[in-house]
């Protein structure tokens, strides 16, 4: 399971490889192992020249997807699933968390992850939206870490108010202009599409599942998927829960899922699956991380 691919890491983004270390990932994988998409699992299973089997993902849609990862993906040979958080293909906007994590670097507040952030107005805007209680003492007791944490499970539109109220607090532009546009556009999307990758859904606004009225999970998974179907012509069965933790979807959302036509869904419980595969709509993913070396 791979995010991002860039030589240099946005701020506190740790779910990146650099371009030469994921050649060589890919490199090592083609000889040692049969690269399937998510789609082909099956087939690909019966035909595997005994080697064990990996499938190559990436989450949320990133633009260097496109420019990084792509081209060494093409070169090889490799074909890869990449799942979509689709109402932010093709703009200019940057999903939450990055969105966060932006307005406490522009701001000069924190230089990384677990670093206190120790000032007044976090605090006020998030006693102002109900994140926190307490009195002045629990100023500087937040990391962006546990800020996070606090927003994930909020409905969307509270969650984006309390972004924009923090933004303009600092005074730091969230909406970067089309030079510096962080997610795939659908141009890039059909482009690699018709060069062996194969796109999934994501959600539309990358919500926690589990923590949204069911109507809404129906829309984020239909929504998602039809979206896709429309701008590629083409059927979409795969699917990525957002942030994909046990606690992140419900058996509800499975079965949504399941009769919205999903045939394989990836959560990023980490481990790896046997053939024949028995949960199909859970399927467990071995993240990389900023390392040269894999981890299975």
């Amino acid at each position: 399971m791979y995010h991002r691919v860039a030589p240099k890491a946005p701020p506190f983004f740790e779910s990146v490889i650099r371009p030469d270390i994921f050649e060589r990932q890919i490199r090592f994988l083609k000889k040692h192992y049969n690269i399937a998409s998510l789609e082909e699992i099956e087939s690909a299973a019966f035909n595997d020249g005994g080697k064990d089997m990996v499938v190559i993902t990436f989450d949320d849609g990133y633009r260097d997807n496109y420019i990084h990862a792509f081209p060494v993906l093409k070169r090889y040979d490799v074909p890869a699933s990449v799942f979509l958080t689709t109402d932010y293909i093709d703009t200019n906007r940057l999903l939450w968390f990055d969105e966060l994590a932006w307005i406490l670097y522009r701001s000069w507040l924190v230089t990384d992850r677990n670093m206190l952030i120790n000032d007044s107005a976090t605090y006020e805007v998030a006693l102002e939206f109900g994140l926190i209680s307490g009195g002045r003492e629990n100023t500087g007791r937040y990391t962006l870490c546990s800020l996070a944490s606090l927003l994930k499970p909020l409905p969307q539109v509270q969650r984006d108010m309390f972004i924009k109220e923090l933004a303009a607090r600092y005074r730091v532009n969230i909406w970067p202009d089309d030079n510096s546009r962080v997610m795939l556009s659908w141009d890039e999307v059909r482009n690699m599409a018709v060069n062996g990758i194969s796109f999934g859904s994501h959600t539309k606004t990358h919500p926690v599942l589990s923590a949204i009225p069911i109507a809404d999970v129906r829309e984020e998974i239909a929504g998602s998927k039809k979206i896709i179907e429309d701008k590629l012509q083409k059927a979409v069965t795969t699917f990525a829960y957002p942030f994909g933790k046990k606690d992140d979807y419900t058996e509800q959302v499975v079965t949504i899922l399941n009769r919205e036509g999903i045939k394989r869904a990836c959560t990023t419980n980490r481990g790896t699956e046997k053939y024949p595969i028995e949960s199909p709509l859970t399927l467990k993913r071995q993240g990389v991380a900023t390392s040269p070396y894999l981890f299975f």
